[in-house]
């Protein structure tokens, strides 16, 4: 797959209102499902490590949150990744030593749901 610019991933991003398919991350501690927009975000940022970080918060920190906010603010080659729970109060803060994640903000929503299967969605703040 060829490398986009961050310019081109983040219009691209704003196409995606909704999905037609999730795609799943299963964890042993999390399930979670990727909106066409979560999904395209990944594959073409190359940052599948920001559901790694997600899911590795649900058990404890995070454990029967209804919504999640998460921000990644990237800057320098280093990132902050934070959670609040759309109220801004922050309950996660992490702090990334390096990265080449490109854009130098996203905003995703998490929440849980039970269809199509028991688990958390991860979806663009236009999907919501």
């Amino acid at each position: 797959m060829p490398t986009i610019t961050a310019e081109e991933l983040e219009m691209n991003l704003t196409q995606f209102t909704g999905t037609e398919e999730y795609a799943r991350m299963r964890y042993p501690w999390a399930n979670l499902l990727l909106t066409d927009g979560a999904k395209y975000l990944c594959e073409n940022a190359k940052s599948f490590w920001l559901l790694d970080l997600i899911a590795s918060y649900q058990p404890k920190q995070l454990r029967g949150c209804e919504f999640q906010h998460w921000v990644v603010k990237a800057e320098n080659n280093a990132a902050v990744v934070t959670c609040d729970d759309g109220d801004n109060h922050i309950l996660v803060e992490q702090h990334i030593g390096y990265t080449d994640f490109p854009l130098r903000e996203i905003h995703l929503y998490v929440q849980p749901t039970e269809y199509p299967e028991r688990g958390l969605v991860v979806m663009l703040t236009s999907e919501y």
